[in-house]
């Protein structure tokens, strides 16, 4: 019975044996296969960004055609402002031409380009429509004054009797309207 007991025990203790080897070698096969399910999910990431960024330069390219028929880029941009956006389109074309080849940064970089570009004219037609609304305004106080200036030029002609009494604020209001109407003249010239 001592020796059917040291058989079982010795059984029992080889089949523990085989039993942590076994789950030795799964535990690293489970660390194996995170590793990789890790390394593709990133892999799929840095495809999914790529093919993103592909999409969205390619959306921009095909907006070409929406801000170059703009009223604001085909009236108020200058042309050094249009050749910029007409060449961050250009390369963006030639980076989309050779996609296979083309890295993420690649697409980006020409992304950025046209933002900038796209950024670039709108602030200049901004500053110009914000200029035209200051050269409007301008025009409006001159026109203003000048209606001032002609009505009290003639209020004296007419009745010198009548303002001799208001002479003083009435010379005043015609010398402001003038210096006002010569300011307005001048700035209107620099903008």
């Amino acid at each position: 019975m001592k020796f059917k007991s040291k058989i079982l025990k010795s059984l029992l203790l080889v089949n523990i044996a085989f039993l942590s080897l076994g789950s030795q070698s799964a535990f690293a096969n489970t660390n194996d296969r995170q590793a990789n399910v890790a390394q593709n999910s990133e892999a799929l990431t840095r495809n999914q960004n790529f093919t993103d960024q592909a999409r969205q330069l390619q959306l921009a390219v095909d907006d070409e055609v929406n801000v170059v028929n703009s009223n604001a880029y085909f009236n108020y941009a200058s042309q050094d402002v249009k050749a910029e956006y007409e060449s961050a389109i250009a390369e963006a074309k030639s980076v989309l031409a050779r996609l296979d080849t083309a890295s993420y940064d690649e697409l980006r970089n020409a992304m950025n380009r046209i933002n900038l570009a796209k950024r670039n004219i709108k602030a200049e037609v901004n500053n110009k429509a914000q200029n035209e609304n200051k050269k409007n305004q301008l025009r409006a106080a001159i026109q203003r004054n000048q209606t001032t200036l002609a009505a009290a030029k003639q209020l004296k002609q007419i009745m010198p009797n009548y303002v001799k009494k208001f002479d003083k604020q009435l010379n005043a209001l015609i010398a402001r309207s003038e210096n006002l109407i010569a300011r307005a003249n001048k700035i209107l010239s620099t903008l």
